[in-house]
């Protein structure tokens, strides 16, 4: 179609509320269907293609695009947490071995010091019946050098106790 045929073509209405009953829907949303197709909403005469455009649904189209791009941003969202997770589970795996290895060796390292504690113990303890056994044979030997250096005094010193 030319201009001119449009421009002859084209339907009049007085008033929002003609338009709003041939169109069959209410002023919200004849006001925002017109915003979607960038018409003004003081406009009165429109073209039959015009007409079939208002009635159709825009804000429906719209809203299952940005449904889309919400459900796509999910998505994207969790893919990437799913890899973050992956990668917080890896290293988690990983300083849980490391902190095995660490508790394991810190535990041979604790049996070792136990082992020396205990030889230790026994050593202090023969060590401590060495010393009994010394200073018994000490005191048996100070008695038998006293009992030699009695014998050994002479008649007047064993009479006298000096």
């Amino acid at each position: 179609m030319s201009q001119d045929e449009n421009i002859q073509n084209m339907i009049r209405f007085d008033n929002a509320q003609e338009l709003m009953d041939y169109i069959g829907v209410s002023r919200a949303t004849l006001y925002r269907r017109m915003n979607a197709y960038n018409m003004k909403s003081s406009k009165r005469s429109f073209t039959q293609e015009e007409l079939e455009s208002l009635k159709e649904q825009p804000e429906r189209q719209l809203k299952q695009s940005e449904n889309k791009q919400n459900t796509d941003m999910i998505q994207n969202a969790l893919r990437a947490n799913e890899i973050l997770l992956r990668e917080l589970k890896q290293s988690y795996d990983t300083q849980i071995k490391q902190k095995d290895k660490e508790l394991s060796y810190k535990q041979s390292e604790i049996d070792k010091q136990a082992k020396q504690i205990e030889t230790s113990d026994k050593q202090i303890s023969e060590l401590h019946t060495l010393l009994d056994q010394q200073q018994k044979l000490s005191a048996q030997l100070k008695l038998q050098l006293e009992e030699v250096n009695e014998s050994k005094k002479g008649f007047w010193a064993r009479l006298f106790k000096n």
